[in-house]
Formats: C-alpha cells, structure tokens, sequence
C-alpha cells in the first residue's frame, strides 16, 4: 500500500481518502470476515477537474 501511495503522489497525485475495509468490517461486528482489504481513493484534481467540466 505504501509503493501505490508513493507512486500517486510522485504523480502529482493527491490520496483523498484511504481506508480500511477490515477494519470498518470489525467496527460493525464482523470479526475475522475479511482478509486485509483496503481502497485509496485518489487523482489529480488539475486533471479531474477538467474531465469533470468536459463532461
């Protein structure tokens, strides 16, 4: 997770939001029902914005 977050952000990338699946899994009472799991959310907001604008 570490390499992709290094990655994003040598590409001028912005990491908005990661989380912890099995965690919030755990949070809700479901112990031991998932591996590691975890989702970034990321972009470039100079890019995303013009993508957005353009459609």
């Amino acid at each position: 997770m570490d390499l992709i977050e290094k990655d994003v952000k040598e590409q001028c990338g912005i990491i908005f939001c990661p989380i912890d699946q099995k965690k919030a899994a755990e949070e809700a009472g479901l112990i031991n029902q998932l591996d590691d799991t975890e989702l970034i959310l990321f972009g470039n907001p100079k890019v995303g914005t013009q993508l957005m604008v353009a459609n």
